[in-house]
């Protein structure tokens, strides 16, 4: 099995992963460069020229919008989602860690095609750990994924005394 570093968290409503951010910490503290790309969460100032640095190799970015896009987005938003998207493209290089959230909402809401992210992820540098978060991935990802852990929420499991996971390994 060869091991790509594409690790898939999937779950049916929007929240950020706390496995992906935990990993993208511990990664940040034992030195790599790390990057948490927001995909759909606006931070206003924020964008490809304000994003935060939480810890000295930790970067946060989000698109310069107003407002969590939960629908169809407007042009401002468009070009705001588009500049962030270039931005990660453009680091992909001089990064060790990604943590990209809900790219899957981001293809349902019709700011990035299926395609790009595919392409992304099959040319990514073979050093980069990629994580993926957020409901909607696509499963033309899937092949690409080292895991995929689809985690349904208690809603969804009424007797269950937490969330519950599966987890499933891709051999290629």
């Amino acid at each position: 099995m060869m091991i790509r570093g594409i690790f898939v968290h999937t779950h049916p409503e929007r929240g950020f992963e706390p496995n992906a951010m935990s990993s993208a910490l511990r990664a940040a503290a034992q030195g790599d460069r790390v990057l948490v790309a927001q995909c759909l969460k606006g931070g206003i100032g924020q964008g490809p020229t304000g994003k935060l640095r939480f810890v000295e190799r930790l970067e946060w970015m989000r698109p310069d919008i107003a407002r969590v896009i939960d629908s169809g987005a407007s042009e401002a938003e468009r070009l705001a989602f588009n500049a962030l998207w270039h931005e990660i493209k453009d680091k992909l290089k001089d990064l060790d860690t990604l943590v990209l959230d809900e790219p899957g909402l981001a293809i349902e809401f019709g700011l990035l095609d299926e395609r790009q992210l595919v392409d992304l992820l099959a040319s990514k540098p073979a050093s980069l750990q990629i994580w993926i978060t957020g409901p909607g991935v696509p499963e033309s990802v899937e092949p690409l994924a080292d895991t995929w852990t689809f985690t349904r929420s208690r809603a969804a499991a009424p007797h269950a005394t937490g969330t519950l996971s599966s987890t499933t390994s891709s051999a290629a």
